[in-house]
């Protein structure tokens, strides 16, 4: 059997450039921002420390927290909600505290803000697992969702009908 070693070489070269260019690929994105937003309403309760019952402080309170689970540091310049097309209002930024926010996050850090819902209700938001953080650059980053929840977000923001007053840019 007579083996022809340049057709050999020329696979093997091949799969060289190959085998580089994916390692490119996992390099480029191991240096994307990476954001995980999380939202949900709760209720707030402290102990009390002479009696140690707990007591309800506050009651539906929407929380949306940005955790930064890429490699590199992100900073956070916004975080609110998705709303509907039809209110005319792309999303609603949440003003929290005085220093929240811009914030850069390292990898691991979270940041967190919070508004009462009723405000909301009032504008005619009745959803609040649309989570979204703005980070410097300008980039979007949304809550995740599984494809069936994903569907019903999607077909909310498309064809929900306004409810209460429409909601003011901010």
């Amino acid at each position: 059997m007579n083996v022809n070693w340049d057709v050999v070489a020329a696979i093997g070269q091949c799969l060289g450039a190959l085998a580089t260019f994916l390692a490119v690929l996992v390099a480029l994105r191991q240096n994307k921002p990476k954001v995980l937003v999380k939202s949900g309403v709760y209720d707030v309760y402290r102990e009390n420390p002479i009696t140690f019952e707990t007591e309800k402080v506050a009651s539906d309170r929407l929380y949306i927290e940005a955790v930064n689970v890429g490699l590199t540091p992100v900073k956070i310049v916004n975080i609110g909600l998705r709303c509907p097309r039809r209110l005319g209002v792309k999303f609603l930024i949440i003003n929290p505290e005085a220093g929240v926010l811009p914030r850069v996050l390292m990898p691991s850090e979270s940041v967190q803000v919070w508004t009462p819902t009723q405000n909301l209700r009032d504008k005619g938001i009745n959803r609040f697992d649309i989570g979204i953080a703005c980070d410097s650059s300008g980039r979007l980053h949304y809550e995740k969702a599984r494809p069936w929840r994903a569907l019903t977000r999607f077909l909310w923001w498309h064809f929900a009908k306004p409810q209460g007053k429409k909601p003011t840019a901010s």
